[in-house]
Formats: C-alpha cells, sequence, structure tokens
C-alpha cells in the first residue's frame, strides 16, 4: 500500500508539474502573472499581486508583482513586470515601464525597491527549445537595466529553476539566485534538452 500511494503521489506531482510548465511557457497576460506569481511563491518569496490590490479605477498602474522576504532581509524588496509575446522576446520598453514603477515606488516608500524583475514570456507560440533569449539583440538595453541590478528572467529559466527545487537545488539556494543575480537570469541547472 505504501509503495502504491508513494507512485500515485509521483504522477500526482508529474500531472501538477506539466499544468504548470504549460501555464508559464504558453500563457499572456493575467493567466502569465497568476502563473508566475505562483511559482514565485513556491520559491519563497512572499508575492503581493498589485493589481488586485487596486480598488480605485484611476489610479496609475503599478507592477504587477512585489516581491519581499521574511527574516534577514525584512526590509529587501523587489518590483516585477510580467510580459508575455507571441513571436518577440520582450521588449525594451518594459524595462522603462519598470523604471517608471520604481520610481512611483520611491516617491511613496522614501527609497529605492531593491531589485527590479522583468520576467518574459517570449516567443510563445514556438517551443521552448525554439526561442530566443529575452531580449536577445537589445544587450546594451539589458547591460544598462543589469548595472543598476535589473533581471530579465525567461520563464524557461523560471520553469527549470522552479522544477528543480527540493531535488538538485534547495529553496534559499534557488532565492539567492534570483537576489544575486543581475542581467539574463541564465539557471545553472540548465541542461540542454
Amino acid at each position: 500500500l505504501a509503495d502504491e500511494k508513494r507512485s500515485h503521489e509521483i504522477r500526482l506531482r508529474s500531472a501538477r508539474d506539466a499544468s504548470k510548465a504549460r501555464r508559464i511557457l504558453t500563457a499572456k497576460s493575467e493567466e502569465l502573472v497568476f502563473a508566475v506569481e505562483a511559482q514565485l511563491r513556491d520559491l519563497g518569496f512572499d508575492v503581493r499581486n498589485m493589481d488586485a490590490e487596486i480598488t480605485d479605477r484611476n489610479a496609475p498602474k503599478r507592477e504587477d508583482l512585489r516581491l519581499s522576504l521574511n527574516g534577514p532581509h525584512s526590509s529587501w524588496e523587489a518590483l516585477v513586470e510580467v510580459k508575455g509575446y507571441d513571436k518577440g522576446g520582450g521588449r525594451t520598453a518594459d524595462l522603462a515601464q519598470l523604471q517608471r514603477h520604481a520610481t512611483a515606488y520611491a516617491l511613496g516608500a522614501g527609497r529605492r525597491p531593491s531589485k527590479l524583475i522583468y520576467v518574459v514570456n517570449g516567443q510563445c507560440v514556438l517551443p521552448p527549445n525554439a526561442r530566443r533569449s529575452p531580449l536577445a539583440g537589445s544587450e546594451e538595453d539589458v547591460r544598462i537595466f543589469a548595472q543598476e541590478g535589473g533581471l530579465v528572467v525567461g520563464t524557461i529559466e523560471l520553469f527549470r529553476l522552479h522544477r528543480d527545487v527540493g531535488g538538485s537545488i534547495s529553496q534559499h539556494d534557488a532565492r539567492k539566485l534570483i537576489l544575486e543575480s543581475s542581467g539574463v537570469f541564465a539557471y545553472p541547472g540548465t541542461a540542454q534538452e
């Protein structure tokens, strides 16, 4: 019975992972925001969906998600913008939008956010192994964004990181990779698939 139960639990986990993979790798708009929110929560971040918090329709738009941590990094907060594109690998205008959100945050909080994170599901109509790196061809813009600690995360890399938590990487180490990375995120555990 114990072996059968474990077998069922493994199959259930596989089915859940496949569902998450489809959402994070194929979704756009609000569905993508919810998928990214769930994966970041699973990595141990405290996540606020900022659009869900806006009650005044005339209020200015904010970032999609806001990340924070409990414990020694309690003042750490990141602003996250999430975008999905059928054909492109992201837009540099999205980085400028995130910078505007950071300015608004600084005016309200009296300090800059700890990190800016741009999560992009680029070329989502293509199979993952046929997609280009996020913002490919915009290396100078990414370099400038990275100098301010900005991080560009492709959903493929986020999925791979999330998939390996509890296996080849701990939740703590996964969060640390996000905290310490800048530029285009490349999960070190990524193997050619």
